[in-house]
């Protein structure tokens, strides 16, 4: 467990638990976000990637060649069979190679060959050979700049941030909702505490009555049976609210979740939880559209579709590449003939003057830059039938368009979501202030209702019926309160704004998109 939890762990061991609290715990907890984010640091590695094409390699070689031939050429070895050589080689080099983003490919070596003839006339034996390489082949055409499977790797790299903030997002609507509703649960239990308190008062006022000779005994059993009614609510109310603390804490995966709901419910802590937003259409809209991790997903599927389709096109050009080899060679070796003439007294042997010498002679000859080969050519591939690389560009840009108009039909989604919730909220707050108005025009007639029966003017049905509208006016307040705080989560969902503070998980860390700025936190 990081530090970031720690208080949060202490809070809820404690039975507190703060929005801030709970979003905290949840990241720090929940494995299918722990997974997100391990997935999102496995694409953010794959960026790294493609690069390895253009990282030189190390390249070497090491062979051993056995073979007959004929000594003369194949016309007079047809006719002399015997005279033929032997040869053996062994040949080793050692180089490096790579290309470049411009489509350059190159191998520059540098190797040894030591070359042994051998037959009854032991001619030029043995030959030594050093060799310096160089290959370049440069592409002319077709993805002169092939940065494709960069910009794959960078388009999934934004998918899989955007699907990890969905997930988020998604775990974040859980918790917001269950901690309102443990808050609601907690309310509600309260106010049922109280409306238990007000009905004792009430059987005690009356007992007081009745012993003044005022009231009479059915007043008193009208009394305790209303305090048995709201006791029985309050058990429901208790009941609902460990419910919802349960719901809670599975929600946000605390360890011992259960043990932990039956022991002590956790409580919340709803004060200055929902500060106002600005009532701007335009600029909550404009936040909205920049945050929505949706909107970020199919940005970047629309880019991994836009690279396929730009690899399709590429594919039906023809791929025309220039070639270029040379190397340069140093020789030297010596010849077992005697007098200048092979075995059969006949035939001239002899060294050239290439050939002169022993191994250390074929770095001189090297240097003189004698033997070196040059080679230009083209080379490449032509596509044939061009029906099939169509049929591939053209499923290629038909999803690519499919992105863009789901893109634009999410777009217009979320302007219309931020317009009604907007609407939601301006409304939740008008019904929320004619409740708060609704309980202190109760309270003042439950003041009023409780004056006349002390000095018996009034019945304790009339006085009961008071107490009940004041706990409905209540209840009815702090159901709008809390519709009002759901409107303000979802809204602040759509911004990015409901993030908690200093949150690092282990995993990973996310970060709303570009260009926009959270505000307050819960």
């Amino acid at each position: 467990m990081t530090a970031a939890s720690a208080a949060p762990d202490a809070a809820a061991r404690a039975g507190q638990l703060t929005l801030n609290d709970c979003l905290r715990l949840a990241i720090e907890n929940h494995r299918e976000l722990a997974a997100a984010l391990s997935r999102l640091a496995a694409r953010r590695s794959d960026v790294g990637a493609p690069w390895r094409r253009f990282v030189p390699r190390l390249v070497f070689s090491a062979d051993v060649d056995q073979r007959q031939e004929p000594l003369y050429g194949p016309f007079y070895s047809y006719f002399h069979p015997d005279y033929s050589v032997g040869s053996q080689a062994l040949e080793a080099s050692v180089g490096v190679g790579g290309e470049s983003p411009l489509g350059t490919s190159y191998q520059l070596s540098f190797g040894n060959a030591a070359h042994f003839f051998t037959s009854y006339t032991e001619a030029l034996n043995p030959r030594f050979e050093t060799a310096l390489r160089l290959t370049l082949t440069q592409r002319l055409w077709r993805g002169l700049w092939d940065f494709y499977d960069l910009d794959e790797a960078k388009a999934h790299l934004g998918r899989e941030e955007a699907s990890a903030l969905e997930q988020r997002d998604a775990i974040f609507t859980e918790v917001a909702e269950r901690w309102i509703d443990v808050a609601r649960a907690q309310e509600i239990a309260e106010l049922q505490r109280e409306s238990v308190e007000m009905a004792r008062q009430f059987e005690a006022l009356t007992q007081k009555l009745i012993e003044g000779g005022q009231l009479s005994r059915v007043d008193l059993s009208l009394a305790a049976q209303t305090v048995a009614d709201r006791q029985a609510r309050l058990a429901v109310a208790d009941a609902d609210r460990e419910f919802a603390a349960d719901q809670l804490a599975a929600a946000i995966q605390l360890e011992d979740s259960a043990a932990q709901a039956g022991l002590a419910p956790i409580a919340v802590d709803a004060g200055a939880a929902w500060p106002p937003l600005v009532d701007d259409l335009v600029a909550v809209t404009r936040r909205a559209i920049g945050y929505s991790p949706t909107l970020r997903r199919l940005r970047a599927e629309l880019e991994v579709a836009e690279v396929a389709t730009g690899r399709a096109q590429d594919e039906r050009r023809p791929d025309i590449r220039l070639r270029v080899d040379g190397d340069l060679s140093g020789l030297s070796g010596t010849s077992a003939c005697r007098d200048g003439y092979l075995a059969d007294g006949i035939t001239p042997c002899g060294v050239p003057p290439g050939y002169a010498g022993g191994y250390p002679n074929a770095y001189p000859s090297l240097a003189s830059g004698r033997f070196y080969g040059v080679r230009v050519g083209l080379e490449g591939t032509l596509p044939t039938f061009f029906g099939p690389y169509d049929d591939r560009v053209n499923a290629r840009r038909h999803d690519a368009q499919a992105i863009r108009d789901q893109l634009a039909a999410t777009e217009r989604e979320i302007v219309w979501r931020v317009r009604r919730e907007l609407h939601d909220l301006k409304v939740r707050a008008e019904i929320e202030a004619a409740a708060n108005r609704a309980v202190q025009l109760a309270g003042e007639a439950q003041k009023a209702e409780e004056a006349k029966f002390r000095s018996g003017r009034s019945t304790g049905l009339a006085m009961l019926q008071t107490q009940d509208l004041v706990i409905a006016s209540r209840l009815q307040a702090m159901e709008a309160r809390f519709q009002l705080a759901r409107a303000v989560v979802r809204l602040r969902l759509a911004v990015g704004d409901l993030v908690p503070e200093q949150v690092e998980p282990s995993a990973g860390k996310l970060v709303p998109a570009a260009g926009t700025a959270p505000g307050g936190t819960p």
